[in-house]
């Protein structure tokens, strides 16, 4: 059983803590519920299964170190060129649904290289498009946040300086 005030990721929603453990009776059977509040989403309660199955929603943050490795490795982290824009939808919205933290740097790259292209021709990112890479951002960048102790709108700037140095440090 995880402890009360542990921060952990609940799915799409982001960096929450676990603020309580609480009994619940459902029907005649009675079951135990992690209280998560979100720590970037004020106002909001989830209640989580103290189950197997409820527990593989919620993964455990990143240490400051696996947050400072995976920044180090973005340049690495290749974009996705799916040019068929249904089946490029349906792939970032399952790696953003998965959660892998390295998945997300990479939707972010392939919206990103797609907003350039289409800027460079005179058009606009599609609705859709501009909903998976802010949902991949804030994902992502909340959970840096969190971890580094930090506001969600410090964590971009400190990425590009932190890649833009290594960068630097390597030529």
């Amino acid at each position: 059983m995880l402890a009360v005030g542990t921060m952990v990721v609940y799915g799409k929603n982001g960096v929450c803590r676990i603020t309580d453990v609480v009994e619940k009776k459902v029907e005649k059977s009675v079951f135990q519920y992690y209280v998560l509040s979100p720590e970037y989403k004020r106002g909001l309660t989830f209640f989580v299964p103290v189950t197997p199955e409820g527990e593989q929603m919620i993964r455990p943050i990143l240490t400051a170190d696996e947050v400072r490795a995976l920044i180090s490795s973005m340049p690495e982290l290749e974009a996705m060129q799916i040019d068929d824009e249904r089946e490029r939808r349906a792939e970032l919205e399952a790696l953003i649904t998965g959660g892998d933290r390295g998945d997300l740097v990479r939707v972010i790259k392939t919206i990103y290289k797609l907003q350039q292209e289409r800027v460079s021709i005179g058009k606009r990112l599609c609705t859709k498009d501009e909903q998976l890479y802010s949902q991949a951002q804030k994902m992502l960048y909340d959970e840096f946040a969190a971890v580094l102790d930090m506001d969600p709108e410090q964590i971009l700037p400190m990425i590009i300086g932190t890649v833009e140095e290594a960068a630097l440090i390597e030529a």
